[in-house]
């Protein structure tokens, strides 16, 4: 008989057997193309509406783009009238930047592709990968820095770090002080930007993970570990607020989350779409008519999605209502505690974490400023939480705003969307790392790929590959 060690290796075997044949299967079936990418030049936009939130609004300046960056901002009366401008009394806007995000693996056939064009077609130009399955993400980093691909900006933690047994089966191990640091080494190596802890992580390893983040110039980041107290203060950006430990947070609990924050210059990115939708999955036939569900392939729907196969965040047990309800009350919390680290000065972030249950890529961002607004923030200060405040907590000079010399990362809006977020649909066009793409050519490299997915060889094996690795993860999850 083997031992249980034996049988994990077996199953993960196994697992990475089927998703790799389904997925060479599905790609084998249909072409997935690409999206157009436009070349960089010199770009004006001429007499529009400057906004950089938190900052104000410049009326009638021209901005001008050279290759990847701002080159200049001017009044638009001292100026020669650029030639050409379709966008005279847009307002622009800096990129907005999803602080937590996965790109989706090498043998998902298509969906890289695809979350990168829905993130440009709702204005997100930059993420932070907040854990890779297959290391694809550094490739497709760079592969968009060279224009070789479409999407936005990406910065990556890389494999994320978890203690035994870990929390999702692709995660590294760390038992010792020792595999800290050197797991630390090679995610630096390798390209990261950041290390990515989960909820298992051993107080003495953490603390090694810290120094080692510190000395390899990364920032640590990730969720807060099982075995800390609540005043945690190692992890310099926690996600999710208290996940996984939200179901026993008191107001004692939330209290000592919001005060660490305060006096250790703590950033929370809260991902409160993600517990948002989490309410939504108790209606599921209501929930899979959202108008922005109908941007992803059946199969996120029909089975990744499906209620049988919910992953990661579990409701308590006992009758759905009861659940339903309790589920209600923890969320009223969570808005709570993000409306009191708001009022006390704590550094917000805006993040998703797709593909979570009815987290669509881009669309998501748009419902996080909102529920950050229904925290209390106002809607400039949620634009600000997800540009400005985001860049520098990325480290990228002028990341986020719209100033000389900083990336040329911009969107053009018919309305001012930091005053009205309806005017997020206004969207005209996207400058990503100097490059424009147009709402209407995006729209059009998007109907292609629906035109893809929606062949009947691609959706059979695509949701047969997809209820395999449901399938698979849900029995890691009864017997890790």
């Amino acid at each position: 008989m083997p031992g249980e060690l034996e049988r994990r290796v077996i199953r993960g075997v196994a697992f990475v057997l089927v998703v790799v044949v389904g997925g060479l299967a599905a790609r084998r079936c249909l072409e997935i193309p690409s999206v157009v990418v436009p070349p960089r030049g010199q770009l004006v936009l001429h007499d529009v509406t400057l906004i950089q939130p938190g900052s104000g609004h410049l009326a009638h300046a021209d901005v001008w783009v050279l290759g990847d960056r701002i080159e200049k901002i001017e009044r638009s009366a001292s100026s020669p009238r650029a030639s050409g401008s379709p966008y005279e009394g847009s307002f622009v806007t800096p990129g907005l930047i999803d602080m937590h995000f996965h790109v989706p693996p090498w043998w998902a056939p298509g969906q890289a592709e695809l979350f990168n064009l829905l993130l440009l077609l709702h204005g997100v130009t930059t993420v932070r990968d907040m854990g890779t399955i297959d290391g694809r993400v550094f490739e497709l980093r760079e592969s968009i820095r060279r224009g070789e691909r479409a999407g936005p900006r990406i910065f990556a933690c890389g494999q994320p770090l978890d203690g035994e047994p870990p929390t999702w089966p692709f995660a590294r191990v760390i038992r010792t002080e020792s595999e800290a640091e050197q797991a630390v080494i090679d995610l630096v190596a390798s390209g990261a930007d950041c290390i990515k802890v989960y909820s298992r992580i051993a107080p003495s390893v953490l603390s090694a993970l810290q120094r080692s983040a510190q000395s390899g110039g990364v920032p640590l980041v990730g969720h807060l570990p099982e075995s800390s107290p609540w005043t945690e203060d190692r992890v310099g950006d926690l996600q999710h607020l208290c996940d996984p430990r939200c179901w026993t947070m008191s107001d004692a609990n939330a209290d000592d989350l919001v005060r660490t924050a305060m006096v250790s210059h703590l950033a929370h990115t809260p991902t409160l779409v993600v517990f948002a939708m989490q309410l939504e999955m108790y209606d599921y036939e209501t929930a899979r008519a959202r108008p922005s569900v109908a941007l992803l392939p059946r199969f996120w729907l029909e089975v990744l999605w499906n209620p049988r196969y919910r992953l990661g965040f579990e409701a308590p047990t006992g009758e759905v209502a009861e659940q339903r309800t309790r589920h209600e009350v923890l969320f009223r919390r969570l808005l709570e505690t993000v409306r009191q680290m708001h009022r006390q000065g704590v550094r917000l972030h805006a993040g998703t974490d797709p593909p979570n249950p009815l987290v669509i890529p881009g669309a998501s961002l748009h419902e996080e400023l909102r529920l950050l607004v229904r925290a209390g923030l106002t809607i400039e200060e949620a634009w600000v939480a997800a540009t400005a405040t985001a860049g520098e907590s990325l480290a990228e000079p002028g990341l986020g705003t719209v100033s000389e010399g900083a990336p040329a990362d911009l969107l053009i809006f018919e309305r001012d969307p930091t005053t009205d977020l309806d005017s997020l649909s206004t969207l005209e066009a996207v400058v990503a790392d100097g490059r424009l793409f147009r709402k209407e050519a995006l729209e059009r490299d998007l109907a292609l790929q629906r035109q893809r997915f929606e062949d009947p060889i691609f959706d059979g094996v695509s949701r047969w590959v997809a209820y395999v690795t449901a399938e698979a993860v849900r029995r890691f999850d009864a017997h890790p």
